[in-house]
Formats: C-alpha cells, structure tokens, sequence
C-alpha cells in the first residue's frame, strides 16, 4: 500500500496463497486467517476486509490407484524410474476436480536435463526439460490407461 516507504498509506492489499494437505485444515486455515486480521485491525482502530477465493479444491491421490500408478510404472520405467515423495506435494491443480469425481492419482514426470544438478522448479523462469523424456510421460499416460482397462473387462 502507499506509494512510498515513509508514508502512512490510506488502505493496503495483502495477497497471497493458502494451500492445504485436506479441504478440514484449509477450512480452518481460512478461519483463522479471517480472525487474525479482525483481531489485528480491532488491536489497532482500524477495519479489516478479508475476502478468500477458494481456487482450485485440495489435490488428493486415491490411494489404491495411486499404487496402481506405481506398479505401471515401475514395470514400464524399471524400478530406478519411479521416485516416492518423502512428503505430500501442495500443488494447486485443476485436476483436483477429476480426483473429486472418479478414483486417480496425480503422478510428477522427472524432466531434468542430463547434466544438470540444481534443477529449478515449476513455473519458474528458469526451468529447463528434457524434451526427449515426456515420452515416458506419454507413454505412461497410455500404460496406465491400457492397463487399467484391461482390468475393467476382465
């Protein structure tokens, strides 16, 4: 807010991304980013207006098909080829409607470029791919497709 550093400004605009494990801890995360900034703006005389845009739902993995993904996977790319997160991933994600509907799993496709160590991340201006890989990604797509089908008429 402001239009400078050393000037008290009429109104200011915080923005910023709230992401989530579980749509009960993004609820309350909601809440209480609501109540603090009322508890705040009471501390201190003034009027605060909290205004949320949900965005896109939690993305949350099946778990069966999830480690039906993995299997595919592995049988597909070797077992070096498939790389478990340590933790849960908080991306934002519009298929977190699809996962809304129907059992699937959101999987990551490993990019990097051989060489290259210190690989910048997603959405950052300086990500580089290695294009020739997003045939495995293809081809994944299509195995667990096909496999997953095959389980489907049997």
């Amino acid at each position: 807010g402001g239009t400078t550093n050393n000037v008290i400004p009429e109104s200011v605009e915080l923005q910023g991304t709230i992401r989530a494990l579980s749509e009960r801890s993004r609820a309350e995360a909601h809440e209480g980013l609501a109540r603090v900034a009322r508890g705040i703006a009471q501390a201190h005389d003034v009027e605060a207006h909290v205004t949320l845009k949900r965005g896109y739902p939690v993305t949350v993995n099946d778990a069966k098909f999830e480690q039906f993904s993995q299997q595919v996977a592995r049988e597909l790319l070797g077992p070096r080829g498939v790389i478990e997160f340590d933790a849960p991933v908080m991306g934002a994600e519009d298929f977190s409607y699809v996962l809304q509907r129907t059992p699937g799993a959101m999987v990551f496709l490993g990019l990097r470029p051989p060489g290259v160590t210190d690989a910048a991340p997603c959405h950052s201006n300086r990500m580089l791919i290695d294009e020739d890989g997003m045939a495995y990604g293809v081809a994944l797509h299509a195995a667990v497709a096909l496999r997953f089908l095959e389980g489907a008429s049997s």
